[in-house]
């Protein structure tokens, strides 16, 4: 995890960066026995890489592309996920987001609940990929917030929320979508 978080802390000097493509890296998974340890004895913070990557995304205004898919982002814990969602907001020229195969909603709603507020300022968004996660595992609340912020992504052409759990929040999806 330290260097997780060595990578998230310099990532803040690369105000120029158009792509970021951190996939497939087991973020948000600190290690099996570190994971373990803080879910049995609430020892440590099992997100503190995913955070790291989070707060420095919020001075990456030049990204274009954000690809953090097929990582464990959410899986021990939803702070990093909320982390990331704060910062997304910043992320206005943003065109691709990709957060699919995560584990976001696994341990709580919250975290669905601000990167679907953080949507809202994505107006250049044409690609999102919410695929492959728990988003209405957990509650409706991410799903409804997610819903209601399609209405401001004028530039989506790919939509992706396949493989999720939003049977209930469904209706709220497609009402931002109409």
């Amino acid at each position: 995890d330290d260097g997780t978080i060595a990578i998230g802390e310099s990532l803040q000097y690369l105000t120029q960066l158009q792509t970021l493509d951190l996939s497939q890296n087991q973020i948000g998974a600190r290690g099996t026995s570190t994971t373990l340890n803080f879910l049995q004895n609430g020892i440590g913070d099992a997100d503190t890489g995913t955070q790291a990557i989070g707060e420095s995304l919020q001075y990456l205004t030049q990204l274009q592309t954000l690809d953090l898919s097929s990582n464990a982002i959410g899986n021990a814990e939803d702070t990093g996920t909320q982390v990331i969602g704060e910062s997304l907001q910043y992320l206005t020229g943003l065109q691709t987001l990709d957060l699919s195969s995560n584990w976001i909603g696994n341990a709580g709603d919250a975290g669905t609940q601000i990167i679907g507020e953080s949507l809202q300022y994505l107006l250049q968004l044409q690609t999102l990929d919410f695929s492959q996660n728990q988003i209405g595992g957990y509650g409706d609340i991410g799903t409804i917030v997610i819903g209601k912020s399609l209405q401001y992504l004028l530039q989506l052409q790919n939509f992706d929320l396949s493989q999720n759990f939003i049977a209930s929040g469904f209706t709220n999806i497609t009402n931002g979508i109409l």
